[in-house]
This record gives C-alpha cells, structure tokens and sequence, in this order.
C-alpha cells in the first residue's frame, strides 16, 4: 500500500470556477486606472499653477475660481471633471498650507502674503472703482484711483482744504 501523497494531483478541468478567476481580476481594477491617471494629472497641473500664482502674486484662493466650471465638466465628462476637480483641491489645500507658512515665519515672506492679491480683495476693488466713478469727490479728496489695498487714493480738493481754513 502506498501513501496518499505518492499519488499525482487531481486535475480541475478547464471549466472550473478556479480557472476564470485570473479572467476577472483586472476587470476589477480597470476602473482604477482612469481615477488614478485622473488624479495624477489633476495634482500636477495643480501644483504647477500654484506656483504661477504665487509667483505673480496672487493668493491660493484663485484656485477656487474654476469650481462651477469643474462641475459642469463633471457633467459632461467625468474624466475632465476628476483632474480638474483633483486639481482644484491640491491647489486650495496646498496654498493654504503655503500661506499659513508664510504668514507664520514673519518678516518679507508675511509681508508677501499679506499683500498678495485675492479673489475677495479683487471684487471689493472693482466695487470700489465702480462707485468711485459714480463720485469722484471721496471724504474731501479728489480721488485718482485705487491703492492695492484696495482704498482710494487722491489728492484734497480746493473745497475741503477752503473749508478747514
């Protein structure tokens, strides 16, 4: 009598559920693919236009601009939608970080920070030279234009310095 191991293997025939299971598993992870390559791309562009917008000056908070956009792409194709969605988020979050950093460290780098210009400094800008052309006569002065903070800048009008005297 010989042992149970000294005899062959049974064989699975071809049609058994063992045999189709390497079939399945990259349909498993095809959808992966396009997400991961999706993302990817999103987070480079992203990072490379965070630096175009800090190297002009502008604040994180400009990355959020193309977020009805990235919406409406997502509609159309999610692809699209995805790395501009991808984008969106490491650039705000990313910028975020950068800015909070800056401002922490002090001196130059906060300073920059402080002056960068915004999504909400840029609206209240043009609010104010809207009004500004309305009146030009601005708490005794004849306004010019704008600073970039956003206040107006000018020069007092023979009225308000006539009047003081």
């Amino acid at each position: 009598m010989t042992p149970h191991f000294s005899h062959p293997a049974h064989r699975l025939p071809a049609t058994s559920e063992y045999q189709g299971h390497h079939r399945e598993a990259p349909e498993l992870t095809a959808p992966l693919v396009p997400v991961a390559l999706a993302v990817g791309i999103g987070v480079a562009v992203a990072f490379c236009a965070l630096l175009l917008l800090r190297r002009a000056g502008l604040r994180f908070t400009w990355a959020l601009v193309p977020a009805p956009l990235a919406y409406l792409l997502w509609l159309i194709d999610w692809h699209a939608g995805l790395v501009l969605f991808a984008g969106i988020a490491t650039a705000a979050g990313a910028g975020l970080y950068w800015h909070l950093e800056d401002t922490e460290r002090g001196g130059e780098e906060a300073a920059k920070a402080r002056d960068s210009l915004g999504v909400a400094r840029w609206l209240w800008a043009l609010w104010q030279r809207r009004s500004l052309r309305e009146r030009r006569l601005v708490k005794g002065r004849i306004a010019l234009g704008m600073t970039r903070g956003a206040a107006s800048a000018g020069f007092p009008s023979a009225r308000a310095t006539a009047s003081t005297r």
